[in-house]
């Protein structure tokens, strides 16, 4: 399975803002993208989706059709629900193979994987933003994802990212698409992580800060 493009090229509005967008996301392999406008962030996300048509190139998901987490950033859908029931909704819908006790054994292993146990009758409104972001993940994990689409900005960064490269160690694919300030801090401080090359992307500046990584497995 793998999420990935060949010479992509997107645009927003009349303006194209993604050039030659060459990666490759695998099974237990993170792929970090630069992007400091929000609005680029997104238009990338429904590309490689196959919600946004592409300016050029290609771009697939190849054995996860159906089975990708999109986790958007700054959205809080169904605050006023309790983060456990919310859960159960989405394993009704996701696990409905499952019988009753295996879909809340489920349910629990999420919610212990992502630290949610303390929040688990909080309504989803009176979390702080990795809680909430958190959910978000709990829900796609719950409704099937194998493969990762997120979106990540402010100062919480790098707590999202940590999150990811444990999924992704669990051997998912993910490609995450973040505020290039906070990846470059993280990026450089962090081993298992890939960042397509700039000869294969469409940089805005700063280009050179990154070094191309062969795509490892983690």
């Amino acid at each position: 399975m793998a999420i990935w493009a060949e010479k992509l090229a997107v645009r927003v509005g009349r303006n194209e803002v993604w050039a030659g967008v060459t990666l490759r996301a695998e099974s237990g392999v993170l792929v970090v993208v630069p992007q400091g406008r929000s609005e680029a962030r997104r238009a990338l996300m429904m590309t490689l989706l196959g919600r946004k048509k592409a300016a050029s190139g290609a771009c697939g998901l190849d054995g996860l059709e159906g089975a990708v987490g999109y986790v958007p950033e700054g959205e809080c859908v169904y605050g006023g629900m309790k983060v456990a029931r919310l859960l159960g909704y989405a394993a009704e819908l996701g696990l409905r193979a499952l019988d009753v006790e295996a879909r809340g054994a489920r349910i629990e292993a999420v919610i212990q994987e992502l630290g949610l146990a303390e929040v688990r009758e909080a309504k989803v409104r009176e979390l702080d933003e990795v809680a909430r972001w958190k959910v978000t993940l709990g829900e796609a994990m719950l409704l099937g994802a194998r493969g990762w689409l997120v979106e990540i900005a402010g100062a919480d960064s790098g707590a999202k990212l940590e999150v990811m490269r444990g999924l992704v160690r669990g051997g998912v694919a993910a490609v995450v698409c973040m505020d290039e300030d906070a990846a470059v801090a993280l990026v450089e401080a962090t081993e298992h992580v890939c960042v397509p090359g700039p000869e294969g992307m469409g940089f805005w500046g700063n280009a050179a800060r990154w070094r191309t990584c062969a795509g490892e497995a983690l």
